[in-house]
């Protein structure tokens, strides 16, 4: 038998390989809750570049092995990443990249009224609904939580503007933007 314990777990899953994508992970941590784009002339090898699913894979192998393994010293800060476990995902972008984004993300939505304003009365036309007048702050939550999680497809449109603070703190703790569209008197939420 062999007595080199390294040799039993799997090639993707070494300290070996960890190391090669510990730089990355550890830049995405640290800019985390921004998103982190990995261009392609970084995905490289001892080969030479290597493709973004390869990269993408590879990356997600060095993050569990350092959860099962522990591997120390490390640069990554650990409680950072711990806390994160569960909110992120590692996706392919445009032109090869690959990002490290929050999960469900699927871009910032327009803040511009006329652009929200055409997307979500795009949306509106396809269903016969009534206006939702007199939202709920909590409602208004709700639905942020629904957009953000992914649950729910925007945008939503309701009458009335929401006051500015309540406005800011919504957009602060979910990943929504509310738009006031002052022609028609009405807040358009986006994810």
């Amino acid at each position: 038998m062999n007595d080199r314990p390294y040799q039993l777990i799997p090639y993707q899953l070494t300290e070996e390989n960890f190391r090669k994508y510990e730089p990355f992970i550890t830049r995405a941590v640290n800019a985390w809750p921004q998103e982190t784009e990995f261009v392609r002339d970084e995905m490289k090898d001892a080969k030479g570049l290597i493709s973004p699913h390869t990269f993408a894979a590879r990356m997600r192998d060095a993050i569990l092995s350092f959860k099962r393994y522990s591997w120390t010293p490390t640069t990554i800060d650990i409680p950072k990443l711990q806390a994160m476990t569960g909110q992120f995902s590692i996706a392919f972008g445009e032109g090869g990249s690959v990002w490290w984004k929050a999960k469900g993300k699927r871009g910032r939505p327009p803040t511009d009224p006329q652009k929200a304003r055409a997307q979500g009365f795009a949306i509106d036309a396809d269903v016969d609904r009534k206006p939702w007048k007199e939202v709920t702050e909590d409602e208004v939550r709700a639905v942020a939580l629904l957009l953000d999680k992914g649950r729910l497809t925007g945008p939503i449109v309701f009458d009335g503007l929401l006051p500015h603070e309540t406005k800011e703190t919504i957009e602060a703790e979910f990943n929504v933007v509310l738009t006031w569209d002052h022609e028609n008197r009405k807040t358009i939420i986006s994810a």
